[in-house]
């Protein structure tokens, strides 16, 4: 008995080996396996983000790249998806609308100063056109013309008050107008402008009447005057 027993037990003892042995097989093939499978599908999950999120990123990224271009015209993708990158899409979508608001008004905006431009353009044409014509009117004017500004300065002096008086224009431009006439008709013409400069009044402005004049050389001689008041802008 003592000789089967020892046997059986050494029997016993080989077989649990051998099934821990193959226990740790399997459990290996089994983790290789399943890693396998987490590989395969990590791989098929990142396919389907890569599809759904990484292409409408990157073609939203080119739209926004174009639109910093200046570019307004392009259509945004994606805008009825109903997750981010939809909401994403319509907010891009709304500065898309934006700019392409803005860049109408910027073009109104340019088409009127372009239009103001030219109308001022044409304007000073014509003023200068008016302006030489007025001045070629009263340069060849018969009479002596005589402008001066709100203070009584002589600002015009036409050719035919040069040879009427005897002053070069250069040389009566910018002195008092009452150097032309005598110390009495002087004295009366400051008066009736200090009245017209305070009060806005004038009793001269608009009628004909006979003065007295003064040459350069100081001889005096009949004229017939008459005064006209003109407001150029705040003069």
């Amino acid at each position: 008995m003592a000789e089967g027993d020892v046997i059986g037990a050494y029997s016993i003892a080989l077989s649990v080996k051998e099934r821990r042995a193959e226990f740790v097989r399997n459990a290996f093939l089994a983790f290789i396996g399943a890693l396998g499978v987490s590989v395969v599908v990590l791989i098929i999950n990142a396919g389907l983000i890569y599809r759904m999120a990484g292409v409408p990123l990157s073609r939203m990224t080119g739209v926004m790249a174009n639109m910093a271009e200046g570019d307004s015209d392009e259509e945004i993708p994606d805008l009825e998806r109903k997750d981010e990158i939809g909401a994403m899409a319509r907010a891009l979508e709304v500065f898309r609308e934006h700019a392409i608001e803005r860049r109408r008004a910027e073009d109104e905006l340019r088409e009127t100063r372009d239009q103001l431009e030219t109308r001022v353009e044409e304007r000073t044409r014509e003023l200068r056109q008016m302006s030489q014509r007025e001045r070629a009117i009263l340069e060849h004017a018969a009479e002596g013309i005589i402008t001066s500004d709100e203070n009584g300065l002589i600002e015009t002096f036409n050719a035919s008050a040069e040879a009427i008086f005897g002053y070069d224009a250069a040389e009566i431009q910018g002195q008092p107008i009452t150097v032309l006439m005598p110390e009495k008709e002087a004295a009366l013409h400051q008066a009736q402008l200090d009245t017209y400069l305070n009060t806005g009044k004038a009793k001269i402005l608009g009628t004909r009447r006979e003065v007295r004049a003064r040459r350069k050389d100081g001889t005096t001689f009949p004229a017939d005057s008459s005064i006209t008041g003109m407001k150029l802008g705040e003069r």
